[in-house]
């Protein structure tokens, strides 16, 4: 009987592991890949649904600068409020607690720039309402409109209806001659 020399044994131990492994890759290689291009590419945009997603585009566009308006009246009110307040504690500050006609006048100040805080509270919540929604309906616009494909002259043809024809492009040397559009 021939004597196996002692190297070959330890040899014959990491092969096996190594073949385990290389049957497992075997194994996967020969599975059936479900998306081996990719994740799935959607529908492109019809001519009308992508014109209702270029009004929905100007309507965020419209609501976003209406938010940016009201976002600064609210911040300029807030100053405001602000800068009465700082006033107001100054005038606390020096109020004669004795002198009646003096905290009379103080609180009606102070009611009424409690009010205007009550006000500027709501709003502020109402605001913060409206930005919510409009992170929403922008989340729905991006997954419904800009993460679909549309053709390029269908967009240059809504352009066209609108009164706002896309620039020509400069011709390229080696543009086809016949002017046909090659993404349509």
């Amino acid at each position: 009987m021939p004597v196996v020399p002692h190297s070959f044994g330890r040899g014959l131990r990491n092969l096996v592991p190594a073949a385990l492994v290389f049957l497992t890759c075997l194994a996967g290689a020969a599975e059936p890949r479900s998306n081996a291009a990719g994740p799935p590419v959607p529908p492109s945009l019809s001519r009308s649904e992508l014109r209702a997603c270029m009004v929905r585009e100007q309507e965020l566009d419209d609501r976003q600068d209406a938010s940016r308006k009201a976002h600064d009246v609210h911040d300029a009110d807030l100053a405001e409020s602000s800068a009465e307040a700082k006033v107001l504690s100054s005038l606390l500050r020096s109020l004669d607690p004795s002198d009646e006609a003096a905290v009379q006048a103080y609180n009606q100040r102070n009611d009424a720039r409690n009010a205007r805080v009550d006000k500027l509270n709501k709003r502020a919540a109402e605001l913060n309402a409206q930005g919510q929604q409009f992170r929403n309906d922008s989340a729905d616009y991006l997954k419904e409109c800009v993460a679909r494909p549309y053709l390029k002259s269908d967009k240059e043809a809504l352009l066209r209806e609108k009164g706002k024809a896309p620039a020509k492009p400069k011709a390229r040397p080696d543009a086809p001659e016949s002017g046909r559009d090659l993404q349509s």
